[in-house]
């Protein structure tokens, strides 16, 4: 009788503990409606989803970090991102999250290999915005370069200088019922002796429009 009891014990004990557990990572049914996986195609939306900002992100990162000018290199490379070229017809949607999400997926899957370099006007400016200038010095005839950010320049800064430019874009082919959606993405050498040459990579979407 004590076994049949100490038995019915650890039972409860395990159930207990799967309770729980199911409890941490489930969520309610009213919380998958109104938060739906970002993952997921559904059938009330038209057009381009989320669901192919994730894949197109993964699957480019991957490509691009399998790439022997990038895997069997011996330093990690500089590259900076610039924006999507939107050549659509309509031209109704702002295409650089494309761009930002595989920004992300590098820094997070390849960071080793590569390094992602902030624009340049961008970077200026922003230094130009919150650095004070070097101490002592003085431009009382207005020579120096305050054409970046409007006012005080920062002090001089060597700014790392990208091995690569990583450019997009989108065109698009509407019909009746669908619009397929073509997306190219080039890993262009801005550096090199050589430079010029690029490596071009696509991500295909079709949508029912």
């Amino acid at each position: 009788m004590h076994s049949h009891s100490k038995s019915f014990a650890v039972l409860a004990l395990a159930a207990a503990s799967a309770l729980v557990g199911c409890s941490s990572t489930h969520k309610p049914e009213a919380y998958n409606r109104e938060r739906p996986d970002v993952t997921e195609i559904h059938s009330r939306d038209r057009g381009l989803q989320s669901a192919e900002v994730v894949e197109a992100s993964e699957k480019l990162a991957s490509e691009l970090l399998s790439l022997p000018e990038v895997a069997q290199s011996s330093r990690r490379l500089t590259v900076v991102f610039t924006n999507m070229e939107d050549l659509t017809r309509r031209r109704q949607f702002n295409y650089d999250i494309f761009l930002e999400r595989l920004k992300t997926e590098i820094s997070y899957k390849g960071r080793d290999k590569i390094a992602i370099v902030t624009n340049r006007d961008k970077f200026y400016n922003t230094r130009n915005a919150e650095l004070d200038p070097a101490r002592g010095e003085r431009d009382d005839f207005g020579q120096g370069d305050r054409k970046r950010g409007g006012g005080n320049v920062a002090p001089p800064a060597n700014r790392v200088q990208p091995d690569f430019a990583l450019t997009g874009k989108v065109m698009d082919l509407p019909n009746r019922g669908t619009d397929y959606h073509l997306f190219t993405f080039s890993l262009t050498d801005i550096r090199s002796d050589g430079g010029g040459t690029e490596i071009p990579l696509r991500f295909e979407a079709r949508t029912r429009r």
